[in-house]
């Protein structure tokens, strides 16, 4: 009998997961027309100010946590600045196309997406251990 209760629990666990995911790839791409429509609307230098507000709660809603002591702020907060690093990998490098001169255009773009790169290398070392 426990036996059966286990597949039971793992098949609804199953489930819930992959309803989850679901969700999250629906979100995913009903967030990429958005953020399309948020950059053509607005300048790139006013977006990236704009877009600051998105780094500055979801900052505040992680630390605000531990005093209203919600694990559930701290994921929407997490969502929040997820959002902002996503925006903030795709406008650095237009503007920096923009006002960068035409000789080195092609080396500033090349250097920011290293930079990322590198900084997720640095990331993956350091905590190597702890996973």
């Amino acid at each position: 009998m426990s036996c059966n209760f286990t597949i039971f629990a793992l098949d609804s666990y199953l489930d819930q997961t992959t309803l989850l995911l679901r969700i999250l790839h629906t979100l995913w791409f009903l967030w990429v027309p958005v953020s399309l429509l948020f950059l053509s609307l607005t300048i790139r230098r006013k977006s990236m100010l704009i877009n600051n507000v998105l780094a500055l709660l979801g900052g505040g809603l992680m630390g605000l946590s531990t005093l209203s002591q919600s694990y559930e702020m701290v994921i929407i907060g997490r969502l929040i600045i997820g959002v902002f690093c996503g925006l903030c990998t795709g406008l650095t490098p237009m503007y920096v196309g923009e006002i960068s001169p035409t000789a080195v255009r092609g080396a500033f773009g090349t250097l920011h997406q290293l930079g990322v790169v590198i900084g997720i290398l640095v990331a993956q070392v350091h905590y190597r251990d702890e996973y």
